[in-house]
């Protein structure tokens, strides 16, 4: 248990964790000092000035994020000499601001917004006619695009370059109010984390190309998901909106603040990997290329599965949930076929950087691991070849070939019969004689556990009506209706038959996952 000091706050005595900061134990507690320069993960900079509160005892007034709880300290935040301290240090903030705010693409989140509403002062004492004229678009490279007139100059941009990626591209020329951020000529932005600088700026200096001027936040919504892109399965929110007449879509995944995984941040790659949840997108249910309703699709496929004696072959994605690859082994176990997690195509080899980024590209091999799903390749080919039935269960068995191994595999596939269940099209559609489709991730629940033993929950972000459903789902009308494909009821099988889940407190997921034990994990 955390050791905890009694302080006053404004009068009122509340418990904080000794050792830590103003700003971050007060915020434990709900009570938030304004700040643009102090980030959790960057440390104090002590520049913005924002944070000055008043102390009983001190000599003058103190910065926040640089003042360390003591036993019976009292600050005072809400006197009006308190207030007055943070008030001034905006107006002088705001002298050289542009008035931009029904442009910004910082509309929304922007701290300065924020505060200048709670603060003040609402009347401006500068000539507009004086202020010193900054640039409006510098294009810093890795989709970051700059706008000098709206930098605070917080110098968060700057040490996250220095600390984090430690390629330290970017710099802040000139003083007072000729400061400036800026790249080194003809050096621009060139790391695999650039575009966190925009989630760290507090006001609109910071944009993303990707994202400028494609959506208001106040119209997105926003849910807990797990970032597919690796098997470091970083927390992320998933911002999307459904406009009128349109289909819900994902706008952009943000990195969700979780101690155990990411920490503040996450690569580029996998921000951008949103994209994907809009494009190519298998839609419609077919049969020989033929578009089919999905109950008549399922139902011509349960007959070849129950026809196949036992024939069939199971290829599950290792990216799929863990209560997805259960119901799939559930599927093959009633059709006393085999089942297969081996993939091609998903780990990249001294792609890794010592940060976030894995090797493994997979988002859930350790379930693999977990219920016992061979990842074998000898497995794979021996029961590919004798198999009559292939069922392709999110599994793209001709990524990551070459265009020889591909048509070995092609051949090797002649005369079988190949279904295949899947959220997107993917080179392997091209060789099933059926195709359903499946909900993807931002639109189901359900759990993954990472390459550190970690089990976290997704949460189904986009709702569009009558789209496909979740392959667990698919997986339960396969087979007949033979089982509850209820996500509860797989859930509470899963905590009775697997040791490492029998205490996952499935009912209250903690947002930051819950650490599994690394032998059950990976057993």
């Amino acid at each position: 248990m955390a050791n905890l000091v009694k302080i006053k706050v404004d009068g009122q005595t509340v418990e904080v964790e000794k050792g830590k900061n103003l700003i971050d134990a007060l915020a434990t507690v709900g009570i938030n000092i304004p700040h643009f320069c102090y980030h959790p993960a960057l440390g104090f900079d002590g520049n913005c000035r924002l944070c000055l509160v008043e102390i009983e005892g001190a000599r003058g007034p103190q910065i926040a994020c640089n003042t360390v709880v003591q036993e019976d300290m009292e600050v005072y935040l809400e006197r009006e000499s308190s207030k007055n301290l943070r008030r001034r240090t905006l107006e002088f903030t705001l002298i050289n601001h542009p008035l931009d705010c029904p442009i910004c693409d910082q509309a929304g989140e922007c701290k300065l917004q924020d505060y200048y509403m709670e603060l003040g002062p609402y009347e401006s004492r500068m000539d507009y006619d004086k202020k010193v004229p900054k640039g409006k678009k510098f294009d810093f490279g890795c989709n970051v695009v700059h706008d000098q007139e709206r930098c605070v100059l917080c110098a968060r941009c700057v040490r996250f370059l220095r600390q984090y990626t430690k390629t330290a591209e970017l710099g802040i020329t000139n003083r007072g109010e000729l400061a400036r951020v800026t790249t080194f000529p003809d050096k621009p932005i060139n790391n695999r984390y650039a575009m966190n600088i925009v989630d760290i700026c507090p006001v609109g200096a910071m944009t993303s190309s990707d994202f400028r001027f494609r959506q208001r936040v106040w119209f997105m919504q926003t849910a807990n998901s797990v970032c597919h892109g690796c098997s470091k399965g970083c927390s992320i929110f998933v911002d999307h909106n459904q406009e009128k007449y349109k289909e819900d879509k994902v706008y952009r995944f943000r990195p969700r603040p979780n101690d155990k995984i990411n920490g503040h941040f996450m690569c580029d790659a996998g921000r951008l990997s949103y994209q994907r949840e809009n494009e190519n997108r298998l839609k419609s249910a077919k049969i020989a290329g033929s578009p089919e309703s999905t109950a008549s699709v399922v139902a011509a496929a349960a007959r070849i599965l129950a026809a196949a004696d036992g024939s069939v072959f199971f290829v599950v994605s290792p990216s799929w949930t863990t209560e997805q690859m259960y119901s799939a082994k559930k599927l093959a176990a009633h059709y006393h076929g085999k089942i297969s997690g081996y993939s091609t195509g998903t780990v990249v080899e001294g792609d890794a950087d010592g940060i976030l980024i894995q090797d493994d590209k997979a988002a859930n091999r350790a379930s693999l691991e977990l219920l016992g799903i061979s990842q074998d390749k000898a497995h794979f080919t021996r029961y590919l070849r004798e198999s009559e039935v292939i069922v392709l269960l999110g599994s793209d068995i001709l990524a990551g070939r070459s265009d020889e191994q591909v048509q070995e595999l092609r051949q090797e596939l002649e005369g079988k019969k190949v279904l295949l269940v899947d959220s997107h099209l993917t080179e392997s559609s091209r060789i099933a004689d059926m195709l359903l489709p499946c909900a993807s991730f931002t639109e189901y629940a359900g759990t993954l556990i990472n390459c550190d033993g970690i089990l976290q929950q997704i949460d189904a972000a986009v709702c569009n009506e009558n789209g496909p459903v979740a392959a667990e789902v698919l997986m339960g009308e396969l087979s007949g209706n033979a089982w509850n494909s209820d996500l509860a009821a797989i859930r509470e099988e899963l905590s009775g038959k697997v040791a490492a889940l029998a205490d996952a407190p499935w009912s209250s997921f903690p947002a930051s996952g819950v650490a599994l034990d690394k032998k059950e994990a990976h057993a």
